[in-house]
């Protein structure tokens, strides 16, 4: 009292105590990390399953049973359909699966376009070829022997069919005429 000791307070305790109670400090904190830490790995994964994983997976699923399916219409692609995945995380996924809806639905499009066209091209293609066929047809094929010249043509058109002809007669023994037009 006043600046002066009034007792002196002394502690024994033995280091084996002062250990154990160290080494259970330690375990229970250690112990408490692991358990928070599996607690929020369990919960990461969860979260990454349903947000990432399972979502992607489905795509890859939907856009597995388009290819296939596309193997198989190519005589009507107007069949084709893409099954549209529900992804709504609103992120780069759920933009993934918009595009790969658009570029399905942009694909069937073009593949119904491209029969048609190739359908028109072919059938455009077997009356250019009737077309020169009447036309060589129309042209002559034994040239005349007039005096000593022999006489020959052929007409190769510029495109598939030209609109080119000539023939050549004789009205009379002494006379050749050729007609040629455009």
């Amino acid at each position: 009292s006043n600046g002066q000791a009034v007792s002196i307070l002394a502690l024994d305790l033995s280091m084996e105590a002062i250990r154990e109670t160290m080494r259970a400090y330690l375990l229970s904190g250690t112990l408490g990390t692991v358990l928070i830490l599996t607690i929020f790995l369990f919960g990461f994964i969860y979260f990454l399953n349903r947000f990432v994983i399972s979502p992607i997976r489905s795509l890859s699923h939907s856009a597995r049973d388009f290819v296939a399916q596309s193997d198989q219409a190519k005589d009507d692609p107007a069949q084709l359909s893409f099954k549209s995945v529900p992804v709504h995380t609103k992120d780069e996924i759920e933009l993934l699966s918009e595009s790969i809806l658009d570029m399905t639905s942009g694909l069937k499009s073009y593949m119904i376009n491209l029969k048609t066209i190739t359908g028109e091209k072919e059938r455009i293609s077997a009356e250019l070829n009737v077309a020169r066929e009447i036309q060589a047809s129309m042209l002559p094929q034994v040239f005349p022997m007039v005096g000593e010249y022999e006489i020959h043509a052929s007409m190769l058109p510029a495109k598939e069919v030209g609109g080119d002809f000539y023939d050549f007669f004789q009205p009379d023994p002494d006379h050749l005429c050729v007609v040629i037009a455009d």
